[in-house]
């Protein structure tokens, strides 16, 4: 529910579900966020950690992989900071999300040249409000 939950949601957000960028450090964030709220933070913890572990197109020294690791930390951390738990209401996530991803505390892949590898970079970025397709999102 929450991984679709969050595809779902990253789809309407921002019109695609993206790899290596904006709306994939968004997606995995609000994914982390969202098992917290259904379940607790230690569950979303080991239950993320297993997946990115798991995920076979994954090599643990990827920047794929670290960038999915860092967000999905950032996720749990932020619902940490803001209390979210099971009573807390989806417009509780909706603006702990929108927060996290303007925070500048989110990680992308940098491909100056996508076709070099050795050229990328993994670097925080700043979301800005117009990132959002839809600019009236509704709760989660």
């Amino acid at each position: 529910m929450a991984g679709k939950g969050a595809w779902n949601y990253t789809e309407l957000a921002f019109g695609r579900n993206g790899i290596d960028e904006e709306s994939d450090a968004f997606r995995h964030a609000l994914w982390n966020m969202w098992i917290v709220w259904a379940v607790n933070d230690s569950w979303a913890e080991k239950w993320t950690n297993a997946h990115e572990d798991g995920a076979s197109y994954q090599n643990k020294k990827s920047l794929t992989y670290k960038m999915d690791m860092h967000n999905n930390a950032e996720g749990r951390y932020k619902a940490a900071q803001e209390g979210i738990d099971s009573d807390s209401s989806r417009s509780d996530i909706k603006i702990a999300i929108d927060e996290l991803y303007k925070s500048g505390k989110l990680k992308k892949i940098n491909k100056p040249n996508p076709k070099k590898e050795s050229t990328w970079t993994l670097d925080k970025f700043t979301g800005k409000e117009e990132d959002y397709a839809d600019q009236d999102l509704p709760p989660i």
